[in-house]
């Protein structure tokens, strides 16, 4: 398909902050192959805009509305649906593909004012604590074209049958296993030959870093010179106390003086280099991105087996699960790990192939651009009044 055969695809994301659901997103954009496709953001002022732009994507900023306790909602909501479907018609848009909760009813809408196809991209498991329950699904469920889901552990909370399950994918490459370990723990003070147990993501309860510090006691009580890594700030002003909490649940447990907080990195993978053992504690996680990078970066997983991660580690091969909240089985894992070398090596190998096989960028963007010319030809074979707008 030639430059004038390209197809346009407007993606959707309220970009309220910059997590896991905005990185694979970013990911998705940089990688769509060149001439087949244009990407167009439309996201809220903030993090996702400037992070896109420094990549040279074209953003549209555009307001999404917050609907609950709001007496204007449902105005609101209209006016952000013409707006977008608006943006669609200037720019020839053949696919809305929504990204994020808030942004999907707005994306919605536009796709029915406009006939066009929509793609609702599910990134949480539904009816676990979550703020949409399971009134959400069961709602795009019937106004989405297609529903992506980034695991099976997602797909599974959502009830329709033709839900499409496409792991994220990351740049594997920038999370080569030989990246030096100095830089980073030379800014943390600690030698090459201390063992270093992480753990990376937002400072957000679910995140469960305080769980990270339960599990670091019970292992410092057996390895009295193992040093423990945070690394990760906040997003949102609802959690500015967290990381203070847990500096005094630290000392509490009497192991400050071997727990660093780095804080947010842009750039993690200096930081996983860093690390002998990486450990994943949050429960009900949708995917877990930062699983996949830590992979990537040869470094053995302890995690819970909950959620998508189940997907991502192979239990005894890449690294080791142990049943949701079980924080004593996970500091037996962490020990087995920091002690045996062979056996970290071993499976941080193991989870550098998986991460290049199986979570390439490539393999992503490709079995989503996969869909796009399902989507596109369904449309086109049924007649769509706005079906396949080409440049």
């Amino acid at each position: 398909m030639g430059q004038s055969q390209s197809v346009t695809v407007l993606y959707v994301d309220h970009g309220e902050g910059l997590g896991g659901a905005e990185h694979s997103l970013l990911i998705l954009m940089r990688h769509l192959e060149c001439g087949r496709f244009q990407a167009i953001l439309a996201c809220e002022k903030g993090p996702l805009a400037q992070a896109a732009r420094s990549l040279a994507l074209e953003v549209c900023e555009v307001n999404f509305p917050r609907l609950r306790g709001h007496p204007l909602a449902l105005l609101r909501l209209w006016q952000s649906g013409w707006a977008l479907a608006s943006l669609a018609h200037q720019r020839r848009a053949a696919i809305l593909h929504s990204n994020t909760m808030r942004a999907s009813f707005s994306t919605a809408l536009a796709a029915r004012i406009g006939g066009r196809p929509m793609i609702w991209h599910a990134r949480d498991l539904y009816g676990r604590g979550h703020i949409g329950g399971r009134w959400y699904p069961w709602l795009m469920s019937r106004l989405a074209h297609t529903i992506i889901a980034n695991s099976h552990a997602v797909a599974r909370t959502i009830p329709r049958a033709d839900v499409r399950v496409i792991h994220n994918g990351i740049e594997v490459e920038r999370f080569h296993p030989q990246l030096a370990p100095r830089v980073a723990r030379a800014q943390l003070g600690l030698p090459e030959t201390s063992v270093l147990v992480g753990t990376v993501g937002r400072m957000q309860p679910w995140k469960g870093h305080h769980v990270f510090l339960q599990a670091a006691y019970h292992v410092a009580e057996k390895l009295p010179d193992v040093h423990f890594l945070i690394v990760g700030g906040r997003v949102f002003e609802a959690d500015a106390n967290y990381e203070q909490q847990l500096r005094h649940m630290a000392h509490k447990l009497g192991i400050a003086q071997r727990v660093h907080f780095a804080g947010h990195q842009a750039e993690v993978a200096p930081w996983l280099a860093a690390m002998d053992v990486f450990v994943h504690c949050s429960a009900a996680e949708p995917f877990g991105l930062v699983v996949v990078e830590a992979m990537a970066a040869a470094r053995p997983v302890v995690a819970f087996a909950d959620g998508g991660v189940p997907e991502i580690v192979l239990n005894g091969e890449t690294g080791m699960l142990v049943s949701p909240g079980d924080v004593l089985h996970m500091a037996e894992a962490i020990v087995t790990l920091a002690v045996d070398q062979a056996l970290a090596q071993r499976m941080g190998g193991a989870g550098r192939k998986r991460a290049e096989v199986v979570f390439s960028a490539t393999r992503y963007v490709r079995q989503i651009e996969d869909l796009y010319d399902e989507i596109l030809s369904r449309a086109a074979y049924e007649g769509h009044p706005r079906r396949a707008y080409r440049r």
